[in-house]
């Protein structure tokens, strides 16, 4: 209730188990009856949106968000109390937080934003590339060094996915994914 009452929102019976870097978002509880199509919905501290075009976008054990989950997978049964991250309905936006939301919407489908995303992903993967080709070539001198390059590089490389899902073309990518998959399910239906 604390939680509800500082943040906002009305919660949602069950929990929510989202998945680093897809839309589709894991439930506890049937939500069809609590949630529409493009309502906004905070699951743990992250606000999102419901996709308002994906058919079935809310349904008896997952919901589809407008884009990818950018936080940490969350998935039942590790074994932590608490599994899962708590669901709240938000309020409708005010004129005001529509326009900003549609000011953030245009910047980030913009070309030149786009296109530094990617050059901010590239940057991490050469900087992952040059710090293991290093890595390598002083493994027999320094092999602490070599070590911690190595890390480093994986961190480099973890962080370059990461970026990836920013892109636009991921969020295409992964709306045509499931959209294949809703259809091979339906057809074997």
């Amino acid at each position: 209730m604390c939680d509800q009452a500082r943040k906002g929102g009305v919660r949602l019976p069950g929990r929510a188990f989202p998945v680093a870097g897809k839309k589709t978002v894991g439930v506890s509880h049937d939500l069809r009856g609590l949630v529409r199509l493009n309502d906004r919905i905070r699951i743990g501290r992250r606000l999102c949106r419901i996709n308002p075009t994906a058919p079935n976008a809310v349904d008896k054990k997952s919901i589809h968000l407008r884009f990818c989950w950018l936080g940490e997978s969350i998935g039942p049964g590790t074994g932590e109390p608490g599994d899962g991250l708590c669901l709240y309905r938000m309020p409708p936006q005010a004129r005001c937080g529509l326009a900003w939301t549609a000011f953030g919407r245009a910047t980030y489908e913009n070309q030149m934003v786009q296109g530094v995303i990617r050059q901010y992903r590239g940057y991490h993967a050469g900087v992952g590339r040059y710090q293991l080709a290093a890595s390598r070539q002083l493994r027999h001198w320094l092999p602490k060094l070599a070590t911690k390059m190595e890390a480093w590089s994986k961190e480099h490389a973890e962080l370059q996915n990461r970026v990836k899902w920013w892109t636009w073309e991921w969020q295409l990518f992964v709306e045509a994914a499931e959209g294949k998959k809703r259809k091979s399910v339906a057809q074997s239906a």
